[in-house]
């Protein structure tokens, strides 16, 4: 029986996760993670901390009511974002693989974005027709790379930061590891498992 010891979500694909106690969870994934994403101003080609390191020092909270997001980031002022569900669309593009239409956010969180980053950006989200899946086993996904949902096991944690630490480098914390740009991270502490499954208590079974 595995038990939840953290639970993250990332509203902006490639920028820092929000520490949650509980979440919704959609065949798309936990409810407005990866929703929104930046791209390239010029022919909309999605960021990602590969190719903008600067993504992770931007901390994104979204309101409950999912119409306002925050942007933070160390020493600029903040960013605050009215979502826009509808409205001018841009094409984008993830990893070369999909292509699609999105909802760009307005100028200024643009601008605020493309100073920070050191190049021109747009902040989109997700349109309400979006439609995407990798293959027929993963199903519908939002701005993810490939799945819904990502787990990792504390056990996993505890041998990587062996290593890091014989190396002489400072351990990691669970909201760093994450498939990169891809799902919701799970932190579990791991007692028994099925091949091929974990238990979450007496309801939730991931394969």
């Amino acid at each position: 029986m595995a038990t939840v010891s953290d639970l993250f979500r990332y509203p902006v694909k490639g920028c820092a996760g929000t520490s949650v106690t509980r979440a919704q969870v959609l065949p798309t994934g936990v409810l407005h993670d990866r929703t929104f994403m930046f791209v390239r101003a010029s022919d909309g080609v999605f960021r990602s901390q590969r190719s903008t390191p600067r993504l992770s020092v931007i901390r994104p909270e979204l309101t409950t009511e999912a119409d306002k997001l925050m942007l933070t980031a160390p020493d600029v002022p903040a960013m605050a974002v009215d979502v826009r569900t509808e409205g001018r669309r841009l094409s984008v593009d993830i990893h070369g693989v999909w292509d699609g239409e999105a909802v760009d956010q307005g100028d200024d969180a643009a601008e605020w974005a493309s100073t920070l980053l050191g190049e021109p950006v747009r902040l989109v989200r997700v349109a309400p027709d979006h439609t995407r899946a990798v293959d027929d086993w993963h199903g519908q996904i939002t701005f993810t790379d490939s799945t819904p949902l990502h787990l990792t096991a504390l056990s996993s944690l505890d041998d990587l930061n062996a290593r890091i630490l014989e190396k002489g480098a400072d351990p990691v914390p669970m909201a760093r590891c994450r498939e990169p740009d891809g799902g919701v991270s799970f932190g579990i502490k791991v007692a028994v498992t099925t091949p091929g499954e974990i238990h979450v208590g007496d309801e939730i079974t991931v394969r």
